[in-house]
């Protein structure tokens, strides 16, 4: 892996500054213990100068809620018919302008009013779909698969 500028360090705040609320994560996991608080309050500015320089090259997690959910969906490919399920549900499912990739699938984010909790459906034997919504959080782009380091 090649060195690169410190991600949350210098990407953050361009999150932050479009109006989403950003936190610093491990890899997937947050780093604080009480993060879910920022779904539904904004950090001061104190707070988020103190993760920047605490947590320069954490991955960035956006929080659920306030209008901002996703949809995540994971599939094991373990056949090419687990792949012909996977391009599938992605013609199905509604576009969005915002989407990222990952291992096992990929998450579409949207901007609507908090009308569903989170929810997960497990698609035996193919994966599962998650609505992520008020009290989850995603990890977002240039973030750093800790799996797979990409």
């Amino acid at each position: 892996m090649t060195s690169q500028a410190p991600i949350f360090t210098n990407f953050a705040k361009l999150y932050r500054d479009s109006g989403y609320s950003v936190l610093p994560v491990n890899g997937k996991r947050p780093f604080l213990p009480n993060w879910s608080r920022y779904c539904d309050e904004a950090v001061d500015e104190a707070t988020f100068h103190h993760w920047e320089s605490e947590y320069p090259n954490a991955n960035i997690g956006l929080c659920m809620g306030n209008g901002i959910c996703a949809l995540d969906i994971d599939l094991d490919f373990d056949n090419a018919d687990h792949l012909k399920v996977f391009n599938r549900l992605k013609d199905l499912i509604p576009y969005s302008p915002a989407e990222k990739v990952g291992r096992l699938g990929f998450t579409r984010l949207y901007q609507i009013d908090d009308v569903f909790a989170s929810c997960m459906f497990r698609l035996k034997p193919f994966g599962q779909i998650e609505f992520l919504n008020r009290g989850r959080q995603t990890v977002v782009p240039p973030s750093i698969h800790p799996d797979t380091g990409l």
